[in-house]
């Protein structure tokens, strides 16, 4: 195949899609869990994330001239963000509830 170089470096998974996998299976899995029979609290979450990822696209993109890659980053840094928080709700609120961490 006659293919630029620069084409075939970004032709295979990036870091950033990697973390990205990775921030939106923590989300799924913890939004599942926190949003058994409570819908409102996984869309709270998400709702935090999509204004994180507007604001920070923002930044990347235009303060920081990131283009594309800024783009993605931010994507996923929103998606950790929400993942995270999102963790954390589930676990105090198991923790509130006298779950002692058997399974």
């Amino acid at each position: 195949m006659r293919t630029g170089r620069d084409l075939r470096d970004d032709a295979g998974i990036s870091e950033s899609d990697l973390s990205g996998i990775l921030a939106v299976f923590l989300y799924n899995f913890y939004a599942s869990s926190a949003g058994c029979g409570n819908s409102l609290v996984p869309l709270i979450f998400l709702g935090i994330s999509a204004v994180l990822n507007i604001i920070l696209d923002l930044v990347f993109v235009l303060v920081l001239h990131r283009g594309v890659a800024g783009a993605a980053e931010a994507t996923v840094i929103s998606q950790f963000v929400s993942g995270i928080g999102i963790g954390i709700y589930t676990l105090v609120k198991c923790l509130s509830s006298g779950w002692s961490g058997n399974i």
